[in-house]
């Protein structure tokens, strides 16, 4: 008679079928741990990494790109596997924040080219104001790249201080660019204040949040050495496929929302919402913050504590929507890169809001009066995807833009592009694909950032086992929980492996008996 899973009690469930939870069931295997199953509730693996093929190539509605490339496992996994492009080739483009300055048009509502070097002056201001505070962090703010225990954690937490993150990232840039302009030629004013506001929008999608006046600043990030954005041929779930390729089928229940987590005895007990029950002897649970924000209060019994409860809900996790456009022709030539979106003009804005009205969608407006494409930052070029152009939606207009159909989307980027490139007779995208992880009930949203809410203490206590370190059942990874290297997937999947690192080290400490199924 064949063996039931909910039938046998398991040595560790996994909950959560993205990179953490990956990497935390490859570490687990890899060190004779196989007695474990990973629990997705969706019907594919992979989280937030979602790349999907097209006829005018992959789209990568998630993580698209590795950041940093010494002490990043991923990179090297991405190197060794030959998933990277080949910087040489002259179809790669980099979308980081310099290079926009440096290769991309900057262009107003009006269709008008600003002027280089103005933009360019922007540019270093705004990054000198940046690197000015990151340079003045606290030496223990920067955690090493090894890979840290679940015990280990509570000396990171020490380095959060209230006297260092006390300003947040709108109060920090308005204050030093108000500075920066009363240095600037008065003439070049007004432009380099709607720049400025550009790169504000910028910020925002950077740090996936809705307001920067909710973000800390500088916070607690570090950039891994080397190139910041590192793209690849096939996309991230090339990448993820590596990871995942030697996971048995077995070892895996999709389409397995849990409810309920019961985890103060020694053995633990998840219920899904299909009635099947599991049991085990460690839970790792690394589905994304903002499920937890929402389900935290149902989803485990006994309550989490209060001090885990308030770091859940102090850290920031908010939308960002990538709209890719796509032609069968494409409208541009062959050395164009992309167009940003400076906003100037009160009186065309109106114009073109009104032409826009046509399309129904002039009643999604902000708090601020604008409409939700103001924070449509700009159009730039997918690196080997020659027809496609990807547009970034964020702040207030990401969380509006998700009950407007593809159809409307695709009618107000066409527009959009007709005004700021100066061009009437560009032509409706053929296809648009968006990314849409607010309206995912299992997400809630695209990633995590610090908060001016965060307190003394928030890193430790999202990050503390249950009922302790020293007793893990009930363990947290994700990148929400990686100190440095939150809001990315290799964060996410080191964190994974830490967590996997704590149970194997309780269990070689106990000398259990490895149980194989």
């Amino acid at each position: 008679m064949e063996t039931r899973l909910d039938d046998v009690e398991l040595d560790v469930i996994i909950v959560g079928g993205g990179m953490a939870g990956i990497a935390a069931a490859q570490q687990l295997l890899q060190n004779g741990m196989t007695n474990i199953l990973v629990l997705e509730a969706q019907d594919y693996l992979g989280g937030r990494i979602k790349t999907i093929n097209t006829e005018y190539g992959h789209i990568d509605l998630g993580a698209e790109w590795i950041h940093g490339q010494k002490g990043n496992t991923l990179y090297d996994i991405a190197v060794e596997n030959r998933l990277v492009h080949n910087r040489n080739q002259s179809f790669y483009i980099s979308p980081s924040s310099a290079s926009i300055y440096d290769v991309h048009e900057f262009r107003t509502e009006n269709g008008s080219l600003v002027n280089r070097n103005i933009v360019c002056q922007v540019s270093k201001a705004m990054e000198d104001l940046y690197c000015k505070s990151i340079n003045s962090a606290p030496k223990e703010y920067q955690q090493d790249n090894e890979i840290i225990s679940e015990i280990e954690l509570s000396k990171f937490d020490k380095a959060i201080s209230k006297d260092y993150m006390t300003k947040s990232f709108a109060t920090h840039y308005s204050e030093g660019f108000d500075e920066y302009l009363e240095s600037c030629d008065i003439t070049d004013y007004d432009i380099q204040k709607a720049l400025y506001k550009w790169r504000l929008k910028w910020e925002l999608g950077d740090n996936c949040c809705a307001s920067l006046d909710d973000v800390a600043f500088p916070g607690r990030y570090i950039m891994c050495e080397g190139h910041g954005i590192t793209d690849l041929k096939f996309g991230f779930g090339s990448v993820f496929d590596v990871l995942k390729k030697d996971l048995p089928k077995q070892k895996v229940q999709l389409r397995k929302p849990v409810k309920q987590i019961k985890w103060k005895r020694n053995i633990c007990s998840v219920e899904c919402f299909d009635g099947s029950v599991y049991k085990s002897k460690h839970v790792i649970v690394t589905v994304p913050i903002g499920y937890l924000k929402n389900h935290m209060t149902s989803m485990f019994c006994p309550s989490l504590p209060d001090k885990k409860v308030h770091a859940i809900q102090n850290i920031g996790f908010s939308n960002l929507v990538k709209v890719f456009l796509a032609w069968k022709k494409p409208f541009w030539c062959e050395s164009y890169s992309g167009v940003q979106f400076v906003w100037t003009s009160d009186s065309i804005q109106e114009q073109l809001q009104t032409v826009i009205g046509k399309h129904g969608t002039t009643e999604m407006l902000k708090v601020d009066g604008n409409p939700w494409y103001h924070d449509i930052t700009g159009f730039e070029r997918c690196t080997g995807r020659p027809n496609v152009l990807c547009g970034w939606l964020v702040g207030e207009g990401a969380e509006l833009s998700t009950t407007l159909s593809d159809i409307d989307v695709s009618k107000v980027c066409t527009r959009l592009l007709h005004c700021f490139c100066g061009d009437e007779n560009i032509p409706e995208p053929d296809n648009i694909y968006r990314s849409q992880w607010q309206s995912n009930q299992y997400i809630g949203g695209g990633y995590s950032y610090v908060s001016t809410r965060t307190q003394d203490g928030d890193f430790e206590a999202l990050c503390q086992s249950l009922p302790s370190n020293q007793n893990p059942r009930l363990l947290f990874a994700g990148e929400a929980t990686s100190f440095n290297f939150y809001s990315t997937t290799h964060g996410a999947y080191e964190t994974g492996i830490r967590a996997a690192k704590t149970i194997i080290t309780l269990k070689q400490q106990s000398k259990e008996p490895t149980i194989n199924l």
